[in-house]
């Protein structure tokens, strides 16, 4: 059984203390391209009436290297306050079986969260659990949809993530407290 921890992080801004408040959610997910080989991808719902322009990402795949990762592609969502989604790719062959924890970490987060005091100040972590062994073809549960966010200040944010796993594992969820600035 393959254990996949994702982290989604609606309504909040994050990626860099010179990106505006912009990030409504994220995501990274991964495919196995053959041996200890994966493809990277991290996607960001992104408010485009915010001045922001986030060429790049800075990504940890978890086993020490760090890398530059380009955007590769913007889709318009159609939503009324997350209208685009931003994806940014990367590459990388890990030295050795393990477990890896790819991973974004970033601040300048929306402020006024309700249940989180100074959010604005608060740095945000994503990342995806991968485990990398040369016999196994291992790839990141997807979502059956992109996420069109609709919030109002105040109320409560749900939605549905209708996840999927191409490789036929089993997949199971648990909510987890948010690393913060201990990303991976």
């Amino acid at each position: 059984m393959k254990r996949f921890l994702f982290t989604a992080i609606c309504s909040l801004g994050f990626i860099g203390s010179t990106f505006a408040t912009h990030l409504c959610g994220a995501d990274i997910r991964y495919s196995h391209l053959g041996g200890l080989t994966y493809r990277v991808e991290v996607r960001l719902y992104l408010n485009s009436f915010a001045p922001s322009d986030v060429p790049e990402l800075i990504l940890a795949y978890g086993d020490g290297v760090v890398d530059t990762i380009p955007a590769q592609a913007d889709l318009a969502l159609g939503s009324e306050c997350c209208d685009r989604l931003r994806t940014y790719v990367g590459e990388h062959t890990f030295s050795g079986p393990g477990i890896y924890i790819p991973s974004v970490l970033g601040s300048n987060r929306t402020p006024g969260i309700l249940n989180m005091p100074g959010s604005v100040d608060t740095p945000m972590c994503i990342g995806a659990m991968l485990l990398a062994s040369p016999g196994l073809t291992n790839s990141s549960p997807e979502f059956a949809s992109h996420s069109v966010f609709s919030y109002y200040n105040g109320n409560v944010l749900t939605h549905e993530l209708q996840p999927f796993d191409a490789d036929g594992d089993s997949l199971s969820f648990e909510l987890v407290v948010p690393d913060g600035e201990e990303c991976g």
